[in-house]
């Protein structure tokens, strides 16, 4: 094989194991930060549209919520859980980090 071939999989191989290691921190510092608990309202659920890495674009859900001190975040959903969550409503909101834990709806 050429020089070239080995030059370009070795580049390869470097932005994959960079992109794993930044990934790989990100998860950390979150699983360090504490645990947050408040109340918070459910101010929208977005479906949003990547172009993604294929041939199809890559949909994603966004809940956006305000919290007691009138922090406004977003945080990505599962699609089932986009279904379930009524916007405009309460409940109690548990982050971590960037990581949403849990959201439980007042009923």
């Amino acid at each position: 094989m050429d020089a070239g071939v080995y030059w370009l999989i070795g580049l390869v191989g470097l932005f994959v194991g960079v992109a794993g290691v930044r990934g790989a921190r990100e998860w950390l510092l979150d699983r360090r930060q504490p645990e947050i608990v408040c109340t918070a309202r459910l101010e929208s659920v977005e479906r949003r549209t990547d172009q993604g890495s294929g041939w199809e674009p890559a949909e994603r859900f966004v809940a956006v919520f305000v919290d007691d001190a009138g922090v406004r975040r977003e945080f990505e959903i599962a699609e089932n859980d986009a279904s379930k969550w009524v916007p405009g409503g309460y409940g109690v909101l548990c982050t971590r980090g960037r990581l949403l834990r849990r959201f439980t709806p007042d009923v």
